[in-house]
């Protein structure tokens, strides 16, 4: 115990109490019935009516009708009885604050000495809603450092014995004001925080007030072990519960608000030092903040790739804990998505030859030994450096890897979860994006097929990006010319011939963004045996009872694989019926369906 409780805490500290009034004379909202059982340490109930002390209030106000007081022991044994009743009726009941502030180091020695062993009593009295809830309204109009102490000291432990304690507090200061208030003391901000942390408060018990300031303050200073009587915390784990509430809980506009505001206060630099130098269990917490950031704002997106030592993702990422690991893929995943196209390069360039750890190396590991639902993403980003960096012309077993483990996921017998991830990564192959991190190649594919809809948002790139955008394209389509990439597209057709909705459909964008990179200058006898099944599949995404987006963009993906290669051509050839009146009636739409027609059919033009 700290000396300061210890000194406060001694039986000659103990200021008297005077006596509770007699049964006549307890005021009404008592609901004391003459004749009935009580037991007579309990505490009255009282109003719950929230904060008594929110107005200031003088000594003499409703003072406790007073009898002889009952003297301290100086025999150093604690003995609860009518001392603890006087002081858990003035903390219930009183409206001075002299009275309330005694009430509290007596019911304070009481708790410990039940501590210590044989109070069950005493602990049974103490351990109510009432005596939580005047603790609190001490904490806010005690100007005593060493009284808000032991306040917090026995509301800690109450808290954290008792979850109706804990929602009394809540719900007697539902905006939190008393720790708004002690948070900004120079002395017990950080026990504050603990206590603040025991409570759990919510997103909507931070909406009121400017809290980041003073959440950052116990961030930067939360790393002494901080004790509250049995209750012993870091404050930086109140620091990492707050800001997940306000960065990752709220609305989508008071996020961006909030992620603004820890960077302007250089919170995120914090929060970077503490993922790139913190333990793994800080860089786990860090990591995720800074995931939320960027997820909230573009700018911190920015800020993060050209801040962040990429050599400190890799290392985690061949750390022992599965959570630190799955954080950093996360937040290497936001941050490719988030960046312009013309930084991805250079930024997996850093990640890949930064440290002395081959980070190749250490995505296969993970890509190897991770749970099958974040495998995926994993793959996507192996394959990108892969890909970006190196000669897709080559023979790579990186990229080896990669390939089978996107085809492992797309397995239509796989898991919700895994077909959620895979759809995901595939979409994050295609890489174009929008500001805000979300995937828009349909909706560019869209507008380039002639077909643009009401609803449909586009997100052009200047010339530079678009170059880089096209580099990547025809790098990723050489998958398809070499022998594992028949495998691929078979596991694609695989997958716009099964039911599952948003899996069909990031495929089916794949597909169509990889076709316009067929050309007739393409000599590889892989292409035509890769690009084959693709065509029944995309014949049955023209029928009419399919989205008029996936039957637009399958018309598209015809038309890009039938123009540039005439082997493709004789495999659509001859055109039923049925598919040449869906392309007719496509042909309202989109030019690529009349152009589908005019291929098959030259001498009808459509």
């Amino acid at each position: 115990m700290p000396s300061s409780l210890r000194d406060l805490l001694s039986s000659d500290g103990f200021r008297s109490l005077p006596p509770p009034p007699p049964a006549a004379a307890r005021q009404p909202g008592s609901q004391h019935r003459p004749g009935a059982k009580r037991d007579p340490v309990t505490a009255p109930p009282r109003n719950r009516t929230p904060l008594r002390f929110l107005s200031c209030r003088s000594d003499s106000a409703v003072a406790i009708p007073s009898q002889e007081p009952i003297p301290n022991s100086n025999a150093g044994v604690y003995k609860p009885g009518r001392e603890l009743e006087r002081a858990i009726f003035a903390l219930s009941r009183s409206r001075s604050l002299a009275e309330c502030e005694a009430a509290v180091e007596v019911i304070a020695r009481a708790w410990i000495a039940a501590a210590a062993g044989g109070g069950a009593a005493a602990t049974t009295a103490i351990s109510s809603a009432a005596v939580a809830e005047g603790l609190l309204e001490v904490l806010l109009a005690s100007r005593d450092d060493a009284i808000a102490e032991i306040a917090m000291s026995l509301l800690a432990d109450l808290v954290s014995h008792s979850e109706n304690n804990r929602k009394a507090v809540l719900a007697a200061d539902p905006n939190l004001e008393t720790f708004f208030k002690l948070l900004r003391t120079r002395k017990l901000f950080l026990k504050a925080a603990v206590l603040l942390y025991l409570l759990r408060p919510r997103s909507k018990n931070l909406a009121a007030l400017e809290w980041i300031p003073l959440v950052l303050r116990v961030l930067q200073h939360g790393d002494s072990r901080q004790r509250l009587f049995s209750v012993q915390c870091r404050p930086r784990s109140a620091a990492f519960y707050l800001l997940e509430q306000l960065l990752c809980k709220c609305d989508a506009e008071q996020s961006r608000k909030n992620a603004r505001q820890v960077m302007a206060m250089r919170g995120l630099e914090m929060l970077i030092w503490r993922f790139e130098d913190g333990d793994e269990r800080q860089a786990c917490s860090a990591g995720g903040l800074i995931v939320a950031c960027v997820r909230a704002d573009e700018i911190c997106a920015e800020f993060v790739v050209d801040r962040l030592k990429k050599a400190s993702l890799v290392e985690i990422l061949a750390g022992n804990r599965v959570r630190s690991r799955d954080c950093a893929l996360s937040l290497l995943v936001e941050l490719i998505s988030r960046s312009r196209r013309t930084k991805v390069r250079g930024f997996l360039d850093e990640l890949k030859n930064s440290g002395s750890i081959n980070a190749m190396h250490v995505l296969l590991v993970y890509l190897q030994k991770a749970p099958a639902e974040q495998r995926p993403l994993a793959a996507a980003i192996l394959l990108q450096i892969d890909l970006l960096l190196g000669d897709p012309l080559q023979h790579s077993v990186y990229r080896e890897e990669a390939i089978d483990a996107l085809m492992e996921a797309m397995d239509c017998g796989s898991g919700r979860k895994v077909q959620e991830s895979c759809s995901k990564a595939i979409l994050f192959l295609c890489s174009r994006f929008s500001g805000s991190g979300e995937a828009s190649m349909e909706a560019w594919l869209l507008i380039k097929s002639g077909f643009n809809p009401i609803g449909v948002v586009f997100y052009p790139l200047d010339d530079d990006e678009e170059a880089e955008m096209e580099d990547w394209r025809k790098r990723f389509s050489s998958i398809f010319l070499r022998r594992r990439g028949e495998r691929f597209s078979s596991s694609l057709s695989k997958c716009l011939a099964s039911g599952i909705p948003s899996l069909a459909r990031s495929c089916l964008v794949m597909v169509t963004w990889t076709s316009m990179s067929i050309s007739a200058s393409l000599k590889s006898p892989h292409l035509a045996v890769a690009w084959s099944p693709l065509v029944p599949a995309l014949l049955d995404r023209l029928s009419r009872d399919r989205a008029m987006e996936e039957r637009v963009l399958a018309a598209f993906s015809l038309r890009n694989i039938i123009q540039n290669h005439d082997l493709l051509l004789s495999r659509l050839l001859p055109l039923d019926r049925r598919s040449t009146a869906l392309l007719r009636d496509l042909a309202e739409v989109t030019w690529a369906a009349k152009e589908v027609l005019l291929a098959v059919d030259p001498t009808n033009p459509q």
